[in-house]
Protein backbone atom coordinates (compact mmCIF):
# COMPACT_ATOMS: atom_id res chain seq x y z
CA UNK A 1 0.00 0.00 0.00
CA UNK A 2 1.04 3.41 -0.96
CA UNK A 3 0.60 6.66 1.09
CA UNK A 4 -0.10 8.73 -2.18
CA UNK A 5 -3.24 6.51 -3.48
CA UNK A 6 -4.78 7.37 0.35
CA UNK A 7 -7.76 9.88 -0.55
CA UNK A 8 -9.27 12.10 1.79
CA UNK A 9 -13.15 12.07 0.14
CA UNK A 10 -14.27 10.02 -2.80
CA UNK A 11 -18.12 8.96 -4.15
CA UNK A 12 -20.36 6.70 -3.43
CA UNK A 13 -20.58 6.69 -7.51
CA UNK A 14 -16.63 5.85 -7.36
CA UNK A 15 -16.71 2.88 -5.44
CA UNK A 16 -20.12 1.56 -5.43
CA UNK A 17 -22.76 -0.21 -8.08
CA UNK A 18 -25.64 -0.35 -6.63
CA UNK A 19 -27.20 0.65 -2.84
CA UNK A 20 -30.47 -0.84 -1.69
CA UNK A 21 -32.06 -0.39 1.64
CA UNK A 22 -34.17 -3.33 3.24
CA UNK A 23 -36.91 -3.13 5.62
CA UNK A 24 -36.60 -5.24 8.64
CA UNK A 25 -39.79 -6.28 9.59
CA UNK A 26 -40.33 -7.76 13.34
CA UNK A 27 -43.76 -8.66 15.06
CA UNK A 28 -45.53 -6.19 16.77
CA UNK A 29 -44.09 -4.77 19.51
CA UNK A 30 -40.71 -5.84 18.69
CA UNK A 31 -38.08 -3.47 19.08
CA UNK A 32 -34.75 -3.93 17.22
CA UNK A 33 -31.91 -2.36 19.10
CA UNK A 34 -28.34 -2.35 17.78
CA UNK A 35 -27.09 -4.51 15.43
CA UNK A 36 -23.73 -6.20 16.20
CA UNK A 37 -23.94 -8.93 13.90
CA UNK A 38 -25.14 -10.36 10.97
CA UNK A 39 -24.50 -14.36 9.31
CA UNK A 40 -26.09 -16.09 6.70
CA UNK A 41 -26.57 -19.82 6.85
CA UNK A 42 -28.42 -22.39 5.04
CA UNK A 43 -30.14 -19.78 2.80
CA UNK A 44 -31.20 -17.57 6.25
CA UNK A 45 -29.81 -14.90 7.50
CA UNK A 46 -29.35 -14.31 11.44
CA UNK A 47 -29.28 -10.84 12.92
CA UNK A 48 -28.02 -10.28 16.40
CA UNK A 49 -29.32 -7.54 18.56
CA UNK A 50 -26.68 -6.39 21.28
CA UNK A 51 -29.24 -4.04 22.99
CA UNK A 52 -31.90 -7.10 23.77
CA UNK A 53 -29.74 -10.02 23.40
CA UNK A 54 -31.54 -11.21 20.82
CA UNK A 55 -30.87 -13.55 17.33
CA UNK A 56 -33.58 -12.87 14.70
CA UNK A 57 -34.15 -15.59 11.90
CA UNK A 58 -35.21 -13.91 8.51
CA UNK A 59 -35.08 -16.14 5.25
CA UNK A 60 -33.42 -15.17 1.96
CA UNK A 61 -36.14 -12.70 1.25
CA UNK A 62 -35.35 -11.01 4.49
CA UNK A 63 -38.73 -11.79 5.88
CA UNK A 64 -39.17 -12.56 9.75
CA UNK A 65 -38.91 -16.41 10.91
CA UNK A 66 -38.31 -16.63 14.45
CA UNK A 67 -36.50 -15.28 17.06
CA UNK A 68 -33.84 -17.11 19.76
CA UNK A 69 -34.16 -15.28 23.42
CA UNK A 70 -32.99 -17.06 26.48
CA UNK A 71 -31.34 -14.46 28.23
CA UNK A 72 -31.07 -15.65 32.16
CA UNK A 73 -29.17 -17.72 34.46
CA UNK A 74 -31.18 -20.91 34.33
CA UNK A 75 -29.98 -24.01 32.85
CA UNK A 76 -29.99 -23.82 28.73
CA UNK A 77 -29.83 -19.88 29.03
CA UNK A 78 -27.59 -17.53 28.63
CA UNK A 79 -26.38 -14.27 30.21
CA UNK A 80 -24.64 -12.32 27.07
CA UNK A 81 -24.13 -13.22 23.46
CA UNK A 82 -20.49 -12.45 22.87
CA UNK A 83 -20.87 -13.91 19.39
CA UNK A 84 -22.65 -17.10 17.83
CA UNK A 85 -21.55 -19.79 15.09
CA UNK A 86 -23.21 -22.76 13.42
CA UNK A 87 -22.32 -26.30 13.55
CA UNK A 88 -24.75 -28.68 11.33
CA UNK A 89 -28.65 -28.31 12.81
CA UNK A 90 -27.51 -25.85 15.66
CA UNK A 91 -26.96 -22.42 16.49
CA UNK A 92 -24.20 -22.23 19.17
CA UNK A 93 -23.89 -19.39 21.56
CA UNK A 94 -20.92 -17.85 22.97
CA UNK A 95 -21.82 -16.82 26.77
CA UNK A 96 -18.82 -15.44 29.29
CA UNK A 97 -18.61 -19.22 30.95
CA UNK A 98 -19.87 -21.50 28.84
CA UNK A 99 -21.35 -22.35 25.45
CA UNK A 100 -24.71 -22.91 24.57
CA UNK A 101 -26.11 -25.18 21.67
CA UNK A 102 -29.95 -24.35 20.07
CA UNK A 103 -31.52 -26.45 17.46
CA UNK A 104 -31.84 -24.38 14.16
CA UNK A 105 -35.90 -26.05 13.69
CA UNK A 106 -37.27 -24.08 16.79
CA UNK A 107 -34.66 -22.63 18.63
CA UNK A 108 -34.72 -25.14 21.47
CA UNK A 109 -32.19 -25.56 24.04
CA UNK A 110 -30.07 -29.06 23.02
CA UNK A 111 -26.75 -29.16 25.13
CA UNK A 112 -24.69 -26.51 27.60
CA UNK A 113 -20.59 -26.92 27.44
CA UNK A 114 -18.79 -25.07 30.16
CA UNK A 115 -15.65 -23.94 29.70
CA UNK A 116 -12.39 -24.44 31.50
CA UNK A 117 -10.38 -21.95 30.00
CA UNK A 118 -11.30 -18.09 30.47
CA UNK A 119 -10.08 -15.02 28.01
CA UNK A 120 -10.85 -11.29 28.40
CA UNK A 121 -12.18 -11.12 24.71
CA UNK A 122 -13.28 -14.46 23.76
CA UNK A 123 -14.66 -15.88 20.35
CA UNK A 124 -16.50 -19.44 19.57
CA UNK A 125 -15.76 -20.22 15.51
CA UNK A 126 -16.95 -22.91 13.39
CA UNK A 127 -15.46 -25.65 14.25
CA UNK A 128 -15.97 -26.05 17.74
CA UNK A 129 -13.20 -24.28 19.06
CA UNK A 130 -12.83 -20.81 21.24
CA UNK A 131 -10.01 -18.09 20.35
CA UNK A 132 -9.20 -16.07 23.97
CA UNK A 133 -7.49 -12.88 23.39
CA UNK A 134 -6.07 -12.05 26.93
CA UNK A 135 -5.41 -8.30 26.00
CA UNK A 136 -2.87 -8.97 28.94
CA UNK A 137 -5.97 -9.38 31.16
CA UNK A 138 -6.02 -10.10 34.75
CA UNK A 139 -9.04 -12.57 34.18
CA UNK A 140 -6.36 -15.29 33.47
CA UNK A 141 -2.58 -15.83 34.31
CA UNK A 142 -2.19 -17.10 30.77
CA UNK A 143 1.70 -16.28 29.61
CA UNK A 144 -0.31 -16.12 25.63
CA UNK A 145 -2.15 -13.04 23.96
CA UNK A 146 -4.12 -15.69 22.10
CA UNK A 147 -5.01 -19.46 23.15
CA UNK A 148 -6.96 -21.66 20.94
CA UNK A 149 -8.79 -24.84 22.39
CA UNK A 150 -11.31 -27.22 21.78
CA UNK A 151 -14.35 -26.52 24.17
CA UNK A 152 -15.73 -30.12 23.89
CA UNK A 153 -12.40 -31.67 25.32
CA UNK A 154 -10.52 -28.86 26.40
CA UNK A 155 -7.69 -29.82 24.63
CA UNK A 156 -5.43 -26.35 23.98
CA UNK A 157 -4.48 -26.49 20.29
CA UNK A 158 -2.45 -23.26 19.99
CA UNK A 159 -1.02 -20.81 21.73
CA UNK A 160 1.43 -17.73 20.11
CA UNK A 161 2.24 -14.27 21.09
CA UNK A 162 4.20 -14.44 24.11
CA UNK A 163 3.39 -11.90 27.07
CA UNK A 164 6.39 -9.95 27.19
CA UNK A 165 7.35 -8.73 30.26
CA UNK A 166 7.83 -5.21 29.70
CA UNK A 167 4.16 -4.59 28.43
CA UNK A 168 2.36 -5.91 31.30
CA UNK A 169 1.14 -2.76 32.28
CA UNK A 170 0.05 -2.08 28.42
CA UNK A 171 -3.11 -2.89 27.50
CA UNK A 172 -3.91 -3.69 23.64
CA UNK A 173 -7.14 -2.34 22.36
CA UNK A 174 -9.32 -3.17 19.38
CA UNK A 175 -13.44 -2.79 19.24
CA UNK A 176 -13.59 -5.99 17.38
CA UNK A 177 -10.25 -8.37 16.12
CA UNK A 178 -12.40 -11.78 15.18
CA UNK A 179 -14.22 -11.51 11.95
CA UNK A 180 -16.55 -13.93 10.51
CA UNK A 181 -16.98 -14.45 6.76
CA UNK A 182 -19.47 -16.84 4.88
CA UNK A 183 -17.80 -19.60 7.49
CA UNK A 184 -14.86 -18.27 7.30
CA UNK A 185 -13.06 -16.94 10.35
CA UNK A 186 -10.50 -14.35 10.50
CA UNK A 187 -8.11 -12.93 13.53
CA UNK A 188 -6.19 -9.58 13.50
CA UNK A 189 -4.42 -8.52 16.62
CA UNK A 190 -4.55 -4.95 17.43
CA UNK A 191 -2.02 -2.76 16.02
CA UNK A 192 -0.59 -5.45 13.83
CA UNK A 193 -0.11 -5.60 9.76
CA UNK A 194 -1.02 -9.58 9.70
CA UNK A 195 -4.35 -10.92 9.21
CA UNK A 196 -4.72 -14.30 10.46
CA UNK A 197 -7.17 -17.38 9.34
CA UNK A 198 -8.67 -19.25 12.41
CA UNK A 199 -8.88 -22.90 11.20
CA UNK A 200 -9.32 -26.75 12.86
CA UNK A 201 -8.18 -25.30 16.23
CA UNK A 202 -5.11 -23.41 14.82
CA UNK A 203 -4.07 -19.82 13.68
CA UNK A 204 -2.08 -19.18 10.13
CA UNK A 205 -0.95 -16.13 8.61
CA UNK A 206 -3.72 -15.40 5.60
CA UNK A 207 -2.47 -12.13 4.37
CA UNK A 208 0.67 -9.45 5.40
CA UNK A 209 -0.57 -5.29 4.49
CA UNK A 210 2.28 -3.75 3.10
CA UNK A 211 2.17 -0.61 5.16
CA UNK A 212 6.04 -0.19 3.42
CA UNK A 213 7.51 3.26 5.39
CA UNK A 214 4.63 3.82 7.17
CA UNK A 215 3.92 0.86 8.95
CA UNK A 216 4.12 1.03 12.59
CA UNK A 217 6.81 -0.84 14.90
CA UNK A 218 4.93 -2.08 18.09
CA UNK A 219 7.59 -3.65 19.37
CA UNK A 220 9.87 -0.80 18.88
CA UNK A 221 6.79 1.59 20.86
CA UNK A 222 5.92 -0.61 23.53
CA UNK A 223 9.27 -0.70 24.57
CA UNK A 224 9.70 2.93 25.57
CA UNK A 225 8.16 3.60 29.19
CA UNK A 226 4.77 5.30 29.91
CA UNK A 227 3.59 4.61 26.68
CA UNK A 228 -0.18 4.09 25.56
CA UNK A 229 -2.60 3.24 23.02
CA UNK A 230 -3.49 7.31 22.78
CA UNK A 231 -0.04 7.86 21.52
CA UNK A 232 -0.22 4.61 19.07
CA UNK A 233 -3.07 6.67 17.78
CA UNK A 234 -1.55 10.10 17.62
CA UNK A 235 1.20 8.54 15.66
CA UNK A 236 1.75 9.07 11.79
CA UNK A 237 1.71 5.40 11.02
CA UNK A 238 -0.30 2.98 9.70
CA UNK A 239 -1.93 0.12 11.60
CA UNK A 240 -5.13 -1.91 11.18
CA UNK A 241 -8.25 -0.96 12.87
CA UNK A 242 -10.30 -4.08 11.72
CA UNK A 243 -13.60 -4.67 10.02
CA UNK A 244 -11.85 -7.33 7.60
CA UNK A 245 -14.33 -9.00 4.98
CA UNK A 246 -12.58 -11.34 2.55
CA UNK A 247 -14.09 -13.73 -0.46
CA UNK A 248 -13.64 -14.57 -3.63
CA UNK A 249 -14.38 -10.82 -4.99
CA UNK A 250 -14.42 -8.29 -2.23
CA UNK A 251 -11.83 -7.36 0.11
CA UNK A 252 -12.41 -4.60 2.38
CA UNK A 253 -10.33 -3.30 5.97
CA UNK A 254 -10.71 -0.61 7.94
CA UNK A 255 -7.32 1.36 8.88
CA UNK A 256 -5.68 4.04 11.02
CA UNK A 257 -3.02 6.56 9.68
CA UNK A 258 -2.17 10.11 11.38
CA UNK A 259 -5.03 9.81 13.20
CA UNK A 260 -7.77 9.58 10.50
CA UNK A 261 -9.82 6.45 9.81
CA UNK A 262 -9.38 4.86 6.06
CA UNK A 263 -11.17 2.18 4.71
CA UNK A 264 -9.67 -0.02 1.74
CA UNK A 265 -11.93 -1.41 -1.09
CA UNK A 266 -11.22 -3.57 -3.21
CA UNK A 267 -13.40 -5.42 -5.87
CA UNK A 268 -10.84 -8.19 -6.67
CA UNK A 269 -12.33 -9.54 -9.88
CA UNK A 270 -11.62 -6.87 -11.35
CA UNK A 271 -8.67 -5.74 -9.99
CA UNK A 272 -10.00 -2.66 -8.57
CA UNK A 273 -9.44 -0.77 -4.83
CA UNK A 274 -9.71 2.24 -3.51
CA UNK A 275 -8.74 3.62 -0.01
CA UNK A 276 -10.42 6.90 0.95
CA UNK A 277 -11.07 8.54 4.32
CA UNK A 278 -14.57 9.38 3.80
CA UNK A 279 -17.49 9.76 1.38
CA UNK A 280 -19.61 12.22 -0.61
CA UNK A 281 -23.00 10.98 -1.58
CA UNK A 282 -24.12 10.96 -4.39
CA UNK A 283 -25.99 7.74 -5.37
CA UNK A 284 -28.26 7.80 -1.98
CA UNK A 285 -30.28 9.67 0.58
CA UNK A 286 -29.13 7.89 3.47
CA UNK A 287 -25.45 7.79 5.30
CA UNK A 288 -23.87 4.28 4.48
CA UNK A 289 -22.49 3.11 7.74
CA UNK A 290 -18.83 2.02 7.69
CA UNK A 291 -19.04 -1.62 8.90
CA UNK A 292 -19.93 -3.91 6.79
CA UNK A 293 -20.55 -7.62 6.21
CA UNK A 294 -20.09 -10.73 3.91
CA UNK A 295 -23.47 -12.65 3.33
CA UNK A 296 -24.13 -13.44 -0.10
CA UNK A 297 -20.46 -13.60 -1.84
CA UNK A 298 -21.89 -10.62 -4.39
CA UNK A 299 -22.68 -8.13 -2.79
CA UNK A 300 -21.31 -6.22 1.02
CA UNK A 301 -24.22 -5.56 3.47
CA UNK A 302 -24.60 -3.58 6.39
CA UNK A 303 -27.20 -2.10 9.31
CA UNK A 304 -28.60 1.06 10.13
CA UNK A 305 -31.02 1.98 13.19
CA UNK A 306 -34.79 2.76 12.52
CA UNK A 307 -34.40 5.82 14.62
CA UNK A 308 -31.45 7.29 12.96
CA UNK A 309 -32.95 6.30 9.51
CA UNK A 310 -36.08 8.51 10.50
CA UNK A 311 -33.85 10.83 11.35
CA UNK A 312 -31.80 11.54 8.61
CA UNK A 313 -34.90 11.75 6.58
CA UNK A 314 -36.50 14.90 8.27
CA UNK A 315 -33.53 16.23 7.79
CA UNK A 316 -33.17 15.77 3.87
CA UNK A 317 -37.03 16.13 3.74
CA UNK A 318 -36.14 19.90 5.23
CA UNK A 319 -33.25 20.41 3.31
CA UNK A 320 -35.49 20.13 0.19
CA UNK A 321 -38.41 22.46 1.32
CA UNK A 322 -35.99 24.91 2.02
CA UNK A 323 -33.80 24.34 -1.18
CA UNK A 324 -35.76 24.53 -4.92
CA UNK A 325 -32.54 22.92 -6.30
CA UNK A 326 -32.91 19.79 -4.39
CA UNK A 327 -36.50 19.15 -4.94
CA UNK A 328 -35.79 16.94 -7.97
CA UNK A 329 -34.60 14.38 -4.92
CA UNK A 330 -38.07 14.57 -3.28
CA UNK A 331 -39.80 11.89 -4.89
CA UNK A 332 -36.68 9.38 -4.16
CA UNK A 333 -36.98 10.61 -0.51
CA UNK A 334 -40.52 9.73 -0.30
CA UNK A 335 -40.73 6.63 -1.81
CA UNK A 336 -37.78 5.30 0.36
CA UNK A 337 -40.11 7.09 3.42
CA UNK A 338 -42.68 4.63 2.34
CA UNK A 339 -41.06 1.42 1.88
CA UNK A 340 -39.30 1.60 5.68
CA UNK A 341 -42.22 2.72 7.49
CA UNK A 342 -43.12 0.59 10.31
CA UNK A 343 -39.54 -1.27 10.23
CA UNK A 344 -37.63 -2.11 13.04
CA UNK A 345 -34.34 -1.49 11.22
CA UNK A 346 -32.92 -1.13 7.80
CA UNK A 347 -30.19 -3.40 5.93
CA UNK A 348 -28.34 -1.33 3.35
CA UNK A 349 -27.27 -3.99 0.44
CA UNK A 350 -23.72 -2.48 -1.69
CA UNK A 351 -22.31 -3.57 -4.90
CA UNK A 352 -19.02 -2.56 -5.08
CA UNK A 353 -17.68 -2.27 -8.64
Amino acid sequence: MDKKDFLDKISESQVFDSVIFIPLNLPKNELMGSIADIQMYRNNYYVLDMGTQKIHEFNKNWEFEKTLFSLGAGPNEYNEILNFSFIDNYIVINDLMKVEYYSLDDFAPVKTVRKNHMGFKTYVTNDEHILNYQLNSPMDDSHFNITLYNYTNDDITYQGSLIKSNIKGFTFSQKNPFYTNKGDNYFIEAFNDTIYKVENGELSTHRIIDFQDIRLEINDLIAEPGITSRDIANSDKAYFLGNYLNNELVETFSFSYKSKRFLYMANKQDSVHHIYSSMIQDRTVLQLPINYFLLDGQNIFSAKDIEQVNYELEVVKERIASNPQLQIHEATVNALESKLENASGVIVKIHVK
